[in-house]
């Protein structure tokens, strides 16, 4: 198995929100299926089906990771977006993500759980993993995958050969090893094992842009006396994580001539177009710029459902090179209406209403305004990936629904690249039930 430059990385960096929202080409990450969780349950009702209880990941709620965990702000903040038609769900993880409900995170005693230790890696008999090891490429007989070229080394496979490099790697090594727009391999110099038009194509991310505040009440955020104990370190400082169904945007994506695929699932009701949640410090690209110093947070809003697609390819043959991305952000006008609704929603509550001047004192930018070119431009600005890049190996286009590349054999592709339309939730949930159910058979 061929990982990126991490083991399991991204459960090192990520919470968890998820959707039930079927993947496609015959693969449905069922929320039924919770091998990986352990939940702990805290005072907000929740449906027990929903949720394992011991699995190997720990997940739990703000209230639940530790009593003595309380933010200053997290009764304005729920007023707040109470005021802003926000509903509140009770149970962000039951598939149904709209409103706004309390995070789930999946520290355990104040660290993050690596999926590595979690699963107890280190303890399997069956198991090797070489760090620093840059894999090359896949070899091939003829089109059978027979093994992976490594730094350390050739290793031949006795079954097959699996790629868990990530949505930017897996598709630089499908490339490297011949498998990819033929046009691509050929200007390179690289032996075409299949052409295979789709590889680092439809790339799609959640793009995320920071607004700024300097809050009312000093010592409320992080960097004030207030929230200098340990409990306060245990996690995000943050609340609440709410979620929008905007009509507008399925409008926008009909209208600028999106196909019908895209268009119906941006229409469907339990489909959320734009994440806002609230940081008591502050985060994001503008971090540096406006220091958490106890009066500063941060409201990140994202686009969940982008239809805008980038790409992956590669630079040369050489595998130590890093891959041409190109995220194109931004790209459609769904996709500016998305944000910029969003966008606007959070200026009007922060700025506008009584429950935001009892919050706020200003907002931190050069860009005033609600206008469709002050929020561009607050995006240009300070507009970055939420690290969920996914699409460049898409399901029923490069892999099949089991994950075995389309047109090879022995080979399977597992991991978010997979993934073939974005989904309006955070994606380290979807990326273990996928992991968990391609491991069942092996």
């Amino acid at each position: 198995m061929a990982f990126g430059r991490g083991v399991l990385r991204a459960s090192t960096t990520n919470g968890l929100t998820s959707q039930a929202i079927p993947l496609g080409a015959g693969m449905l990450c069922s929320r039924t299926s919770f091998q990986s969780e352990s939940y702990i349950p805290g005072p907000y009702p929740y449906e027990p089906s929903l949720h394992g209880t011991s699995g190997h990941i720990s997940a739990a709620r703000i209230t639940t990771s530790r009593p003595q965990r309380k933010y200053p702000l997290r009764e304005s903040i729920a007023s707040l977006l109470r005021g802003a038609g926000f509903q509140s769900n009770p149970d962000g993880n039951s598939g149904s993500v709209e409103g706004f409900s309390e995070r789930c995170e999946n520290w355990k005693d104040g660290k993050r759980q690596p999926a590595s230790i979690a699963y107890g890696v280190a303890g399997c008999s069956n198991v090797t993993v070489l760090t620093s090891t840059l894999v090359y490429k896949v070899l091939f007989k003829n089109t059978t995958a027979v093994g992976v070229d490594t730094a350390a080394g050739t290793f031949l496979a006795s079954k097959e050969v699996i790629l868990s490099a990530g949505a930017y790697r897996s598709p630089q090594l499908l490339m490297l090893s011949g498998v990819g727009p033929a046009s691509t391999l050929s200007r390179h110099g690289i032996l075409i094992v299949l052409h295979a038009p789709d590889v680092g194509a439809h790339l799609h991310d959640h793009l995320a842009v920071p607004l700024y505040w300097k809050l009312k009440v000093p010592d409320t955020a992080m960097g004030g006396a207030a929230l200098s104990g340990p409990v306060f370190k245990f996690g995000l400082p943050s609340d609440w994580l709410a979620f929008w169904h905007d009509p507008a945007v399925p409008a926008a994506a009909e209208a600028e001539g999106a196909d019908a695929r895209t268009v119906a699932h941006l229409k469907h009701p339990t489909c959320c177009h734009a994440e806002m949640f609230t940081s008591y410090t502050a985060t994001g690209s503008g971090a540096r710029k406006y220091k958490s110093n106890g009066a500063t947070a941060t409201t990140t809003v994202v686009n969940m459902t982008p239809t805008s697609r980038g790409s992956v390819s590669i630079a040369s043959a050489d595998p130590e090179d890093m891959p041409v991305i190109d995220p194109n952000y931004y790209a459609t006008e769904a996709d500016r209406v998305a944000l910029r609704n969003a966008v606007r929603k959070m200026l009007v509550s922060m700025l506008n209403t009584e429950q935001g001047h009892a919050l706020v004192e200003a907002e931190l930018t050069e860009h005033r305004g609600s206008s469709d070119a002050a929020i561009d431009a607050r995006v240009v600005e300070w507009g970055a990936t939420l690290y969920h890049p996914a699409g460049s190996c898409a399901m029923g286009k490069v892999v099949d629904g089991q994950c075995r590349v389309i047109g090879l054999e022995r080979l399977m592709v597992v991991d978010a690249s997979i993934i073939p339309l974005p989904l309006g939730g955070h994606y380290q949930a979807t990326v273990y039930a996928l992991a968990e159910k391609v491991a069942d058979p092996i």
